[in-house]
């Protein structure tokens, strides 16, 4: 068995939680069959995180599908909320995640990747990811989007321009971004064992790991690949 492949089995162990779940992954992988997978989308608005997440989509060739949080949020809080302006309750929210994570589970009996696109904003909403990825044992990689709060904010505004996009009304978009930036809790390998954190800044083009190449998964070395190339000018 080749030395990267021994280091990326070695790595979903370390980022299993629960011992039976690391090595009915393992079995699989050794046995040939890929484990399913759950690429989590997070970062402030406007950093590119859907963008991204749909040229992911489209190299995975028929094999994923997007479950967009925006979509759910649109359907139970109405277009435009923005929470701290709208006295939502958090068990709205909570049932909004539990609605994704409801729908996360009958796509994957159809597909083996499944792409969360929403800000993540709170460390404790991705735990949730990784308690439900672990039950289904698969394997989870976080793609983190950044950039400067100025491109966030143009990015938006053409958004909002083109109605693609409604944010609160009663709140200045800039106010929104700010709230975004101060309360966002980046990820972390060491307090998020339970994934594989890429970086990816949407401005300046770069991917970066905190994770070294050989200690990564082929999908997730992959996957890093396949991001620079859509960063390409």
């Amino acid at each position: 068995m080749k030395t990267h492949k021994i280091f990326g089995l070695l790595r979903i162990l370390s980022l299993q939680r629960n011992l039976i779940s690391a090595i009915y992954t393992v079995f699989k992988i050794l046995a040939g069959k890929e484990p399913k997978r759950i690429i989590i989308m997070c970062g402030c608005p406007g950093t590119g995180k859907t963008t991204i997440a749909q040229r992911i989509h489209q190299v995975m060739n028929g094999t994923s599908a997007i479950i967009h949080r925006d979509y759910f949020r649109d359907l139970y809080l109405g277009k435009g909320v923005f929470y701290p302006d709208s006295n939502v309750l958090p068990d709205e929210l909570k049932r909004i995640d539990r609605e994704v994570l409801k729908q996360a589970k009958k796509q994957l009996r159809k597909y083996d990747i499944i792409i969360l696109d929403a800000s993540f904003r709170l460390s404790s909403t991705r735990e949730m990811v990784y308690t439900f990825a672990q039950k289904h044992h698969c394997e989870v990689v976080v793609i983190h989007c950044t950039c400067d709060d100025k491109t966030s904010w143009q990015r938006l505004k053409q958004q909002i321009d083109r109605g693609e996009k409604t944010f609160s009304r009663t709140r200045p978009l800039k106010g929104i971004l700010e709230y975004y930036r101060k309360t966002f809790e980046e990820p972390k390998n060491g307090s998020e064992s339970a994934a594989a954190i890429i970086k990816v800044d949407t401005e300046q083009n770069q991917v970066t790991t905190l994770v070294p190449r050989e200690n990564l998964s082929g999908f997730v070395r992959q996957l890093i690949s396949d991001i620079r190339v859509f960063l390409l000018p």
